[in-house]
């Protein structure tokens, strides 16, 4: 019954909300940030790495021993150092070049992923260091304009961080797009590899892995 709640909370609050980014300073109530802040949990390592390759099917692409997109555990400190941290949003953008990237932001009790909160940063996960809000914000219109009818961004909420924070051999986290293989839906998955020994011998296979992230559009956040 109390997951049937929370779903509940999740779903009626996910449907008040555009996608739009919104200046609004609304605030919201403690049940409703308590739901957002359980947004995605741990699946299977099977699971994660079928769905790894069935996006790589359809995208005629290899598993690699690493995704190209990453987040260190000293970046994941700096976007969870927040002050009143809801979650993360994963953030689909497409630099000067044409290249993909992911940004990410950061996500306050405001709920807005392009606050101006103090202490606010955006990390770019193609490099795995900080971006200027500026270039973040230019970067991720030009995804949304070329893909309009495409998934944003995908948002965790703050407890999923907070196990991640809590792994003994956290090093950084492989972001890592993948596809659903019963609906293809879009997914996006974090996986914290347990092999220290090196690139070379560090896969997917060996990790654990987030998701249930939820999607934008629908957005759960402005």
């Amino acid at each position: 019954m109390k997951k049937l709640l929370t779903l509940s909370i999740i779903a009626v609050t996910l449907s008040v909300l555009a996608c739009q980014d919104s200046k609004d300073e609304a605030k919201y109530d403690r049940q409703t940030l308590a739901a957002y802040k359980q947004i995605g949990h741990q699946i299977s390592n099977e699971t994660g790495m079928r769905w790894i390759d069935k996006y790589n099917e359809k995208n005629n692409g290899a598993r690699l021993p690493l995704s190209a997109y990453g987040a260190s555990a000293n970046s994941l400190a700096k976007l969870r150092s927040l002050e009143g941290l809801v979650g993360i949003a994963f953030h689909h953008a497409i630099d000067d070049q044409g290249a993909h990237h992911f940004i990410l932001s950061a996500v306050g009790e405001d709920l807005q992923v392009w606050s101006d909160a103090e202490g606010k940063v955006f990390i770019d996960a193609n490099t795995d260091a900080e971006i200027a809000v500026s270039e973040a914000s230019e970067w991720t219109a030009r995804y949304k304009e070329a893909n309009p009818n495409e998934i944003w961004f995908h948002f965790f909420g703050s407890n999923v961080f907070e196990e991640i924070s809590e792994i003994p051999y956290l090093d950084d986290v492989n972001i890592v797009p993948a596809l659903n293989d019963l609906d293809l839906s879009p997914q996006l998955l974090l996986i914290i590899l347990n092999n220290p020994l090196g690139i070379l011998s560090r896969t997917a296979d060996a990790g654990i892995v987030y998701d249930a992230s939820s999607p934008c559009p629908p957005c759960p956040v402005n």
